[in-house]
């Protein structure tokens, strides 16, 4: 099954309202309402819902723009789908969504919880409110609704607001996530293509405890928190800051897509010219397993150990005193912060790494080398040539990946 989100705009009045005018004083009276006063608006929605809801039956496809995405994406995708309905921060998005999710059409299921589905601050007559808040709640609404899970998840930007497409691109773009949209007065759904994006997650993990700070809120003036945190202007883009209340600042809506994906994922330095990047597909992804293996050993080991308040070197040398037939010690140490690891998969790989710890947390994982086999490794030749290689290393060049933490 896939779930459909689904940003909800107006379109089901104004095409109702080229028809016929009969509820055109009750549509005046609450356009332009905010959400919060939805439950005074409710005699004009009692004469509004009805021919709304006689229009559908009549219209269905080309009712509003929502339906008529929705139908589209469920021929698209030949599944079954669940439509989560998002509406702005007004009482005409919510009204429709509200109508919209009483119809069960042959797509699939609408769903629509007024309580948390209007996204408070989603609105177009106020920029400020528009970026400090509205984006953000979108953003982490619909990120709630994934649970960071975004493999069955399709994001229909059709509705709402055309100043959301942009973020919500990035978003897709970031997470993989499939987007739709059909342009108005057409009948062709276009899937937005992935492209590859550049991001350097080095900054996330060099300024880890500035975003963790930006994600709560810092109320003090950004200029001096930056002054005490000696940071540079090198994610200017991932901030909001507030200039009318004494400079503070938090997360914009990019910066929660960034952090949120950056948490998810584990972030692997391997070294340039391994035969790591030659590998077939299967390979590749048997040593991606044992790296995700490794993370998550770490995490026991320091966890099982209470040692997320002690230092890096620390971490090295307790792992250096495990037995040498300990997984994450295998063989003995190669140096004082490098280390071979015996994955349990059945190919057994063995990886030699290092780590960066900070914080009680491992920010990131090195890989220098490793050997994929079983049953066919020389234990002593490999963990020889291991060393040799180790000695050989003049200066090291890595290049990052990223591997999802899910499942570790």
């Amino acid at each position: 099954m896939k779930r459909v989100i689904t940003t909800v705009g107006t379109s089901l009045f104004t095409n109702y309202l080229k028809k016929k005018d009969d509820i055109n004083e009750h549509w005046e009276a609450i356009k332009d309402k905010p959400a919060e006063q939805y439950d005074n608006c409710k005699d004009r929605i009692g004469r509004i819902k009805p021919s709304i809801l006689k229009f559908i039956k009549e219209n269905n496809y080309s009712a509003s723009a929502e339906i008529k995405s929705i139908l589209k994406i469920s021929s698209e995708i030949d599944d079954e789908i669940e439509v989560r309905l998002l509406a702005s921060d007004s009482v005409a998005s919510v009204l429709a969504a509200e109508i919209l999710s009483g119809n069960n059409f042959d797509g699939g299921k609408l769903i629509f919880d007024r309580d948390k589905d209007t996204i408070k601050g989603l609105v177009v007559d106020d920029g400020r409110l528009f970026e400090k808040e509205g984006m953000p709640n979108l953003i982490e609404r619909i990120e709630n609704i994934c649970g960071g899970y975004y493999e069955n998840v399709v994001i229909n930007m059709t509705g709402g607001f055309k100043a959301t497409i942009p973020y919500l691109t990035i978003m897709g773009q970031v997470n993989n996530i499939p987007l739709y949209y059909i342009f108005e007065e057409t009948e062709e759904l276009i899937k937005i293509p992935q492209a590859p994006i550049d991001i350097s997650w080095g900054i996330f993990e060099k300024y880890s405890s500035v975003f963790s700070d930006l994600a709560k809120g810092i109320e003090k003036n950004w200029n001096q928190y930056k002054r005490e945190k000696n940071i540079e202007d090198d994610f200017r883009i991932c901030i909001w800051e507030d200039k009318e209340n004494n400079g503070m600042a938090e997360l914009s809506a990019i910066g929660k897509i960034f952090w949120n994906r950056y948490k998810r994922i584990i972030l692997v330095y391997i070294l340039r010219g391994m035969e790591y990047f030659r590998e077939n597909r299967g390979n590749k992804n048997q040593i991606n397993k044992a790296i995700q293996e490794l993370y998550r050993k770490l995490n026991r080991h320091i966890e099982g150990n209470n040692l997320k308040s002690n230092s890096k070197d620390d971490l090295f040398a307790s792992i250096g005193k495990l037995s040498s037939s300990h997984d994450l010690n295998h063989g003995g140490t190669i140096s004082k912060d490098k280390f071979i690891f015996k994955s349990t998969d059945i190919a057994q790989t063995r990886l030699v790494y290092s780590f960066n710890f900070d914080n009680g947390e491992i920010k990131s994982l090195k890989i220098y080398d490793y050997k994929r086999g079983g049953a066919k490794f020389n234990h002593q030749a490999y963990i020889e040539e291991f060393k040799q290689k180790d000695k050989a290393i003049s200066s090291c060049e890595f290049i990052s990946i990223q591997l999802l933490k899910e499942g570790v």
